[in-house]
């Protein structure tokens, strides 16, 4: 009874049949795209002015096929995401969309003179490379993740060719080969893996999933009369995606921020060079206060972590490309004093 209130919901809710309207004597109303609201929630709200942008910006991306962005099961990403810490949350949609410190972006923001994977050293490291890195370290991580996935799908009742298709798709993913859009044993789930095909596996990975597993786990759950929430489902198995997606993550900044790696190592000697570089100026373009950045011996700046050497070297940065001499000081205050007298002279006023 409760699915099929739930379908009618969706029916009326979808085909705007019982739409709010204007009150004869409603002083005033807020209406987005032509639809008055009832009320107004701000999460609502922002999906219907922003998402289109946002849809836009996802078409296309990561071998996404045209007009297949309305097949993504939008709604059970976005509580999967809202299970997510405030922290998490920002770094899920860096690391979704690329935009977060692997090696080719990191290079291409030249905070570092190299793209390579701290754990294999490859070139070209990205978000894909962190999930799909073949280090025996990293490769560790990735099966006790696989572990955990599979313990999800049976905690929350998957349908069995479900369960089969995603752990197909998830190590198909980490061997960066297509996983089968074909499925022998359960013919019912070719639409559904030409589908996701469609809109890309990487996007699976990432919680964009079509809306068709949805489905199939609806009718599995109702065909044995079970009482769970297909969508709880969905939300569970994306949210795990996203947890395993950042234990990786996690693995690889520990490895790159461990003193004895390789490029920690090289980061410092970059970091020790430009240091005594700045020491070598001396006191050149720095005014009084910022001297005291010179006053440590340069041995115990040495001695440094490499995060408290880059925040000194870009204090020293700043305070030479913000130094005024004394005379242009001078100058400067000057001229603000013939404006003001200028200004007094034509209003009346300073």
């Amino acid at each position: 009874m409760d699915e099929q209130a739930k379908e009618f919901w969706k029916k009326v809710h979808k085909n705007n049949c019982f739409a709010p309207r204007r009150l004869q004597d409603e002083l005033q109303h807020i209406s987005i795209k032509g639809i008055k609201r009832a009320n107004f929630g701000i999460n609502e709200a922002y999906a219907d002015i922003f998402g289109p942008t946002s849809k836009t910006y996802w078409a296309g991306k990561y071998d996404m096929q045209e007009n297949m962005v309305d097949h993504i099961d939008w709604s059970n990403s976005r509580q999967a995401r809202q299970r997510l810490p405030l922290g998490l949350k920002r770094w899920q949609a860096k690391f979704a969309t690329g935009h977060i410190a692997v090696g080719t972006m990191a290079k291409r923001r030249k905070h570092q003179d190299h793209d390579k994977c701290p754990r294999c050293s490859l070139p070209m490291e990205t978000t894909d490379h962190v999930l799909q890195c073949k280090d025996a370290r990293a490769v560790d991580v990735w099966s006790k993740s696989l572990e955990s996935i599979k313990s999800t799908l049976v905690d929350n009742n998957t349908a069995p060719e479900l369960r089969n298709a995603i752990l197909n798709i998830v190590e198909s993913y980490h061997s960066n080969s297509e996983p089968a859009i074909i499925d022998q044993n359960y013919p019912h789930m070719n639409e559904i893996l030409r589908d996701q095909n469609k809109i890309g596996w990487h996007n699976f990975i990432h919680g964009k999933w079509s809306n068709k597993w949805v489905a199939q786990q609806r009718e599995f759950l109702l065909k044995h009369d079970s009482k769970r929430s297909c969508k709880r489902w969905a939300t569970a198995i994306i949210h795990k995606m996203f947890m395993v997606s950042w234990d990786m993550w996690e693995h690889r900044n520990g490895i790159l921020h461990t003193a004895s790696s390789y490029h920690y190592q090289q980061k410092r000697r970059s970091l020790d060079q430009n240091i005594k570089q700045e020491y070598r100026k001396g006191t050149h373009r720095l005014s009084q206060d910022d001297r005291k950045l010179l006053d440590k011996p340069l041995i115990e700046v040495l001695r440094l972590s490499n995060d408290d050497k880059q925040l000194w070297l870009d204090s020293m940065h700043w305070a030479r490309e913000n130094f005024i001499a004394p005379e242009d000081r001078a100058q400067q205050q000057l001229q603000r004093q013939r404006g003001a007298m200028l200004n007094w002279l034509n209003t009346g006023s300073c």
